[in-house]
């Protein structure tokens, strides 16, 4: 009778450890799927962001361009230049 009840005990117990483990479980495994899917929303982010710094870069670019070529404009139009600015055709679009 004596084995029997230790049998009872360890049976018991690890019934009780199962019981307590697997919400445990279950909420690190939930943890998880939340932590791949904020990495994933994450390099989304940063992947767009990337893009958007690109398309700024792509701008900034024409738009100094189109500083460079005024600034030169300016520069041989000014009248101890002797130029009036004539050989500046490119300037027609700004």
């Amino acid at each position: 009778m004596l084995s029997g009840g230790r049998i009872f005990r360890k049976k018991l117990a690890l019934i009780l450890l199962a019981v307590f483990c697997v919400p445990f479980t279950v909420i690190l495994l939930h943890r998880d799927d939340n932590g791949a899917r904020l990495e994933d929303e994450l390099t989304s982010e940063i992947a767009q962001l990337r893009q958007r710094v690109a398309q700024v870069e792509m701008i900034n670019q024409a738009r100094r361009r189109d500083l460079a070529l005024l600034t030169q404009y300016v520069n041989r139009s000014l009248p101890w230049n002797n130029t009036n600015g004539d050989e500046f055709p490119e300037l027609s679009r700004l």
